[in-house]
């Protein structure tokens, strides 16, 4: 499941962007004899972003993120706990300048691009665990730490074009670097709304991390999510 509310507001030259999210993703698991599932995908995110009007098109902007989960992460035997709410809980912040283009087609109905394009040179990176159970070092915690900071650069891209009015391709693209380390999300959906309420979404979602160690069960820092949904979709 994927929940996602957007909050924009725009007056003047104040330009502020809201989202709220939460995807949950569980399979199946009949090697796991306690439970019998396994939780795939678990994300709260909560971003801000402010612009202030610099100059057509451009804005000084303040980015704020905020991402955990909801529920525990564990291995197939269910003895390692990878993850859990507020363990770890990932805030960033970039300070920097926005692009934003707003085009609506004046010969086709419905159709619409929208680009918000955030640069920070100056970005904040903060990492905290409440629980020191978890494997610390596969979110890139030094060894028996629980909090992880660092100054670099941010980048986040968020597109949203509508071919016409009931068919759209949104994408998002996020990339932190402490010059030290690379973190990276790639996320690109295609949504076909049946009516004004019911819409089919297919989402593909790419992330990266050098900060996770390679291990014999964890061979590669790339990781997909691929996702078929069909649900309620409301815009105001």
């Amino acid at each position: 499941s994927k929940q996602l509310l957007r909050l924009s507001y725009e007056k003047d030259k104040v330009n502020w962007l809201n989202e709220l999210e939460w995807r949950l993703g569980l399979n199946a698991e009949i090697r796991d004899s306690l439970h019998g599932y396994n939780v795939s995908d678990d994300l709260l995110r909560l971003r801000s972003n402010l612009g202030i009007k610099a100059f057509k098109g451009w804005y000084y902007s303040l980015d704020v993120e905020a991402r955990t989960q909801a529920f525990e992460q564990r291995s197939e035997d269910k003895t390692v706990v990878y993850s859990a709410f507020a363990s770890p809980l990932t805030l960033t912040a970039g300070l920097g300048m926005k692009w934003v283009v707003d085009n609506k087609s004046k010969t086709h109905y419905g159709r619409r691009f929208r680009l918000d394009l955030n640069i920070a040179p100056l970005a904040y990176d903060f990492k905290w665990s409440a629980r020191k159970d978890i494997d610390m070092t596969r979110h890139g915690f030094e060894e028996d730490k629980n909090i992880y900071s660092a100054i670099g650069s941010m980048l986040r891209a968020n597109m949203i074009w509508d071919f016409t009015d009931t068919f759209a391709w949104e994408s998002r693209l996020y990339y932190n670097t402490s010059y030290k380390r690379v973190e990276t999300e790639f996320e690109n959906s295609l949504v076909f709304a049946f009516s004004r309420y019911i819409s089919t979404r297919v989402n593909v979602l790419l992330r990266y991390d050098d900060a996770v160690p390679i291990t014999p069960e964890n061979k590669s820092r790339l990781q997909i999510y691929e996702m078929l949904t069909i649900g309620f979709d409301l815009k105001i």
